[in-house]
């Protein structure tokens, strides 16, 4: 039989991988080897007794934290399996996880295999939110597909080996976008089995979700901005209308609570855009600010509203550049933005008394639900960590 390498790492995050290596004793399949690759933790990850002293552990401890991309291919290069899976330290597989993954790997032209991302295990508001609204959906067949998540995935050691693993990227995030299009290159099939879901375990505060979003996505998403539209008109078009979709989808089957993580995300994706293209020299430098003065005008009869929204902007890094104009070039991009029209999204929450709610009961439920969590943030806001 094949052998098989569980590999995972943690930066700071022992409790996560504690709980993902007390898991693995009831997998179907169990591994030959777990390589955990701590990546600089601030206190250096060590093994608890009991179970973990039973698991065939190799520790490889890197002195300072260089990141998930290179903590992922040394633990990956490192492992001597046949078959190597990959599992984030708050990903949780079902039992039967690796053991599909080695069967579908037996046929050659497979490359890598995984299940669909999507369920998280917490109850809070922001974990309920992601299981609905997450952008990982559950296949509804075993399929092959162009991108397979880096949560978890398993692929043979020979694949890893031919695609060069993680040495030809050295971005800091979207290390498995890389990785899925390495292994496509070579000819490999990436599959998805219908069979298999991975849970995440990690409990995310409002800020914390808002600010990964944009690390994961942010770059691919700048590179989509059209010149021939200002930036208003460009959010309007590929960001708002989803939103407003999702909108209309949680006033009729979910918790109105989620209407303001909606808020969050559109307002701080809207200043992320203000801040890197003005940065660039595309639009005016004041463009995030006229956005948040706008928003604060719109929310004036709201201002509970209106102080936790700014509070977790500014927790998310998303409170705009504050400076005057800048000579950019003349383009319609670079004209004034109407932010208005992106945030008449807030008429119809008027209309149908939403922001009062949230202004009143729902801001209390929302506060309540945070300190309820009882989650350790503390990776997500290290600087420059995407853990």
């Amino acid at each position: 039989m094949e052998t098989l390498s569980l590999c995972s790492y943690t930066y700071n995050d022992a409790p996560l991988l504690h709980g993902l290596l007390r898991s693995v004793p009831g997998w179907t399949r169990q591994p030959d080897e777990i390589v955990i690759v701590d990546d600089g933790s601030a206190r250096p990850f060590a093994l608890e007794g009991g179970i973990e002293e039973q698991l065939p552990i190799r520790l490889i401890r890197l002195p300072e934290n260089c990141g998930f991309t290179r903590a992922k291919h040394t633990g990956l290069s490192a492992a001597t399996g046949d078959i190597l899976l990959s599992v984030d330290c708050d990903s949780r597989l079902q039992p039967h996880f690796a053991q599909c993954c080695a069967e579908q790997l037996q046929q050659p032209e497979i490359g890598m295999v995984s299940g669909s991302s999507g369920i998280c295990l917490g109850k809070d508001l922001v974990s309920s939110y992601l299981t609905v609204f997450g952008d990982i959906k559950f296949a509804p067949q075993t399929a092959a597909v162009d991108f397979i998540s880096g949560v978890a995935f398993a692929l043979r050691r020979q694949v890893w080996e031919e695609a060069g693993g993680l040495s030809g990227f050295t971005g800091s995030v979207c290390e498995d976008h890389y990785l899925s299009w390495a292994i496509r290159e070579k000819g490999y099939t990436l599959l998805l089995d219908s069979r298999l879901h991975v849970l995440h375990a990690r409990v995310l505060s409002r800020a914390a979700s808002t600010a990964r979003i944009w690390a994961w996505c942010g770059e691919t998403w700048l590179k989509q901005v059209l010149p021939d539209l200002s930036l208003a008109e460009f959010f309007l078009t590929y960001f708002l209308n989803r939103s407003l979709e999702r909108c209309s989808t949680i006033m009729e089957r979910f918790p109105p609570a989620f209407l303001y993580l909606e808020i969050l995300l559109t307002c701080s994706f809207a200043l992320e855009f203000s801040n890197r293209l003005s940065l660039q020299g595309s639009i005016p430098l004041d463009s995030g600010s006229q956005l948040l003065e706008t928003l604060e005008q719109k929310l004036r009869a709201y201002p509970a509203l209106f102080r936790l929204l700014r509070a977790d902007l500014l927790k998310a890094g998303s409170l705009p550049i504050c400076a005057g104009c800048a000579p950019v070039a003349r383009n319609r991009l670079a004209t004034v933005n109407n932010w208005s029209i992106v945030l008449d999204f807030f008429d119809s929450f008027v209309d149908n008394g939403i922001l009062e709610w949230l202004n009143t009961k729902g801001l209390s439920l929302i506060l309540e639900d945070e300190k309820k969590a009882g989650a350790d943030f503390s990776t997500y806001q290290a600087a420059g960590s995407i853990y």
